[in-house]
């Protein structure tokens, strides 16, 4: 081998040991990736310690996603579409905060975030031993489950008896090979401090969603009050900002390609660990049916929008997150068939079962674990139809129908609850109703609903909802039997279905609500669909964790759970990526971006004061010294999936460089596979936030207490 060739050799072989990193880890497994031989310059405990102040408790959760405290005064930095669904709410008041943006200029000015929680986490702690040692003696999967079940409601409801603003909860890793314990402060008062307008924090639109090169001011600021004392208590004229242990610092530094990076958040789910019946059935299944219904909505609303400008405001929330739903699942298929995603499922399972087979012991504890799953999912499919269409009146029917069935499972079991646990209940359901009736467009709600009746009408003959044939079984067309249902109910009030949450069955039933009727009319079919589901997830779950234990006993005990929206850390690098032949995606964009996608129109139009400011180069202070422009938006190694979205991306140093909001299309596969060639994630360069609070609104005093002026 010559001099030269050995050079390259060397050199692949470090870029692959330095930019080979994978996965979402647990907090108490950082001392297992070497962290500081990788590029880190701070200690793991600066990253997190369970009884000092540390980067991770600066990590908050909200209600579906993640964001950070970033000063000493409850200052909370997300994403624009973290923060859109309270937007939406605050301007139904009239005032388009949507369009507009706002900025408060003062404490006085912040307005409250209708819906939004942060919650703190004060304690994590496995406790899968102590769980383990109450279980030896049973071997019936089902009494396992419910003794489990048991176990955990006891330890979490002596954690939380008397504190309303404390939350625990235990959750399964691995499908249940590992158990931990997590303890949230719980914060119920959150309030608006900045939220850039449409124009830039969601630029580009569904266009660019999921896409690079992106040029997205996806970033909004909140603040989190506190009562005097303490205590997580709601909105209230006496609260103050909270005064958080840890915050995290800005840096206004330069990034460049292959800089070491970490983020911390909260990512939703992913499914590393399932077999190919898991991926056949969401390929060919699952998702062309989530598919057709996200469209059918999309274009509902769409519809609306055109019509009525109190329309688009009130079901702006609905479209934006049922898009994404939409172009993420799409994505999801094309790189399944684009990457033979399936097949290679099938390879890696003939190399487990390889090995799994050259061992009688390994054989016998394993050898029919895959076939075993795959038994599951054909029955699974028996009811597919039926199952899918019960869950869309779960989901997708409107918010009428959606009230109708809170109000009627809650008052059907109160009768079981102690008084206390009744109270807070009822006030949790009430907040609901109200926040959902926030996004309630009548025109809207009707079709949606008519959607569902519709395809329950074309259900086969074998799998019917028996509590809904009534609709059909009479001479009024689907159309006219919604209408009139829409006429004669008063669950379009949210003051009178809040007002049902408090009365007895019998007289919730008598009061004669067509939606109430209809769900007591379903209850049997929800019954049969409930257990179905039980059984399925009980077996399922039984078989997962075998199989992951089969997959440990041949790759070793270095694996990370899969994401279920508890704290996580992801490290990475900055880095572009090569998307197809003969074309490098480069790892930042720039203003100059902005303005070459301007169109004057949405979702392409820019602000006409930031086109000024670019045009007069008044954004010096923030230039990046290499691009010799603005940076925007930056991609990275960094692992995320959905509830990372308003992760805080921090430098080797622990300073925030940026904010995460999403992924590329190419990698959409990514819940499912790491692909370390095309998967990335893009954030907003802090830099970009930081001018934006500078030049576009001129808060100042945003600076000073970020600790950049």
């Amino acid at each position: 081998m010559n001099k030269h060739l050995l050079i390259l050799v060397l050199s692949l072989l470090f870029l692959s040991r330095v930019y080979a990193q994978e996965g979402m880890w647990l907090l108490n497994q950082l001392d297992q990736l070497n962290l500081n031989e990788k590029g880190l310059e701070i200690s793991i405990e600066q990253i997190y310690s369970p009884d000092k102040p540390c980067l991770a408790k600066a990590v908050v959760r909200l209600p579906t996603a993640t964001g950070a405290f970033v000063s000493p005064n409850g200052l909370i930095l997300t994403n624009h579409h973290v923060a859109y669904s309270a937007i939406q709410r605050a301007s139904t008041k009239g005032i388009d905060y949507l369009t507009d943006g706002f900025i408060a200029r003062n404490a006085s000015d912040e307005i409250e975030a209708p819906g939004y929680t942060a919650s703190v986490m004060i304690e994590m702690k496995d406790i899968t031993s102590e769980l383990q040692n109450q279980l030896k003696d049973i071997d019936d999967p089902q009494a396992c489950s419910q003794k489990i079940n048991e176990l955990i409601t006891g330890i979490t409801n002596k954690i939380e008896d008397g504190k309303d603003d404390i939350n625990a909860e235990v959750i399964s890793m691995y499908n249940g090979k590992q158990y931990m314990l997590y303890v949230y402060k719980v914060y119920s008062d959150i309030r608006f401090v900045y939220a850039p307008p449409e124009s830039i924090g969601t630029y580009g639109g569904d266009a660019d969603n999921w896409m690079w090169p992106r040029h997205t001011g996806d970033f909004t600021f909140m603040r989190c009050y506190t009562a005097p004392d303490g205590s997580g208590r709601k909105y209230h004229e006496d609260n103050i900002p909270l005064k958080p242990t840890s915050w995290l610092p800005i840096s206004t530094e330069d990034i460049d390609e292959g800089d070491f990076n970490f983020m911390i958040g909260f990512p939703g789910n992913t499914v590393r660990y399932r077999t190919s019946a898991s991926v056949e059935w969401n390929l060919n299944h699952n998702y062309p049916r989530f598919i057709r219904t996200l469209q059918t909505i999309i274009d509902l609303i769409d519809h609306y929008s055109e019509e009525s400008a109190a329309a688009r405001i009130s079901l702006a929330d609905f479209r934006i997150h049922e898009a994404n739903d939409l172009k993420n699942t799409q994505g999801m298929v094309d790189g399944m068939k684009r990457n033979k995603f399936l097949d290679k499922k099938f390879d890696f399972e003939n190399e487990l079962m390889n090995y799994i087979n050259s061992d009688e012991l390994l054989k016998s504890k394993y050898g029919s674990v895959i076939q075993d799953i795959k038994n599951l999912y054909a029955v699974l499919a028996e009811t597919g139809e039926l199952d899918n269409t019960l869950r869309g009146f779960t989901y997708f029917a409107g918010n009428i129908i959606s009230t109708a069935r809170t109000i009627y499972n809650f008052v059907k079991n109160s009768s079981e609850m102690n008084d206390e646990a009744k109270r807070k209940s009822i006030e949790e359901l009430g907040n609901n109703i109200s926040i959902r009736s926030m996004s309630f467009y009548e025109p809207f709600d009707r079709d949606l609903f008519k959607y569902q009746l519709n395809n329950a009408e074309k259900l086969p003959a074998d799998q019917r909802i028996a509590g809904l044939e009534y609709v059909f079984d009479n001479n009024k067309s689907v159309d006219q039997f919604v209408d009139e249902m829409y006429s004669q109910t008063k669950l379009s009030d949210p003051e009178i279905a809040k007002s049902y949450l408090e009365i007895s069955l019998d007289e919730l039933k008598a009061l004669h609500d067509p939606f109430i009727e209809m769900t007591s009319n379903m209850e049997d079919d929800y019954a049969r669909y409930s257990e179905r589901s039980r059984n399925f997830n009980l077996n399922a779950g039984n078989l997962r964790k075998k199989y992951i234990e089969a997959i440990y006993e041949w790759k070793g005990a270095g694996m990370y759970p899969d994401a279920n929206f508890t704290m996580r850390f992801a490290y990475g690098y900055i880095r572009g990526y090569k998307p197809a032949n003969a074309i490098w995606y480069q790892p930042l964009t720039t203003l100059s971006g902005v303005i070459e996608k301007n169109t004057g129109t949405p979702p392409f139009a820019a602000p006409s004061k930031l086109i000024e400011l670019y045009d007069n180069v008044d954004y010096k202070k923030w230039i990046d010294p290499e691009l010799n422009d603005l940076p925007v938006n930056f991609l990275s190694l960094l692992e995320g999936t959905g509830g990372n979205s308003g992760s805080p991306v921090l430098n080797s140093k622990g300073e925030v460089i940026g904010t995460f909001f999403d992924r590329n299309y190419e990698a959409m596969t990514s819940d499912w596979q790491y692909d370390e060639d095309v998967q990335r994630s893009i954030s907003v360069d802090i830099r970009y936030t930081l001018f934006l609070i500078d030049k576009m609104v001129g808060a100042d005093y945003l600076l000073k207490e970020l600790g950049v002026r």
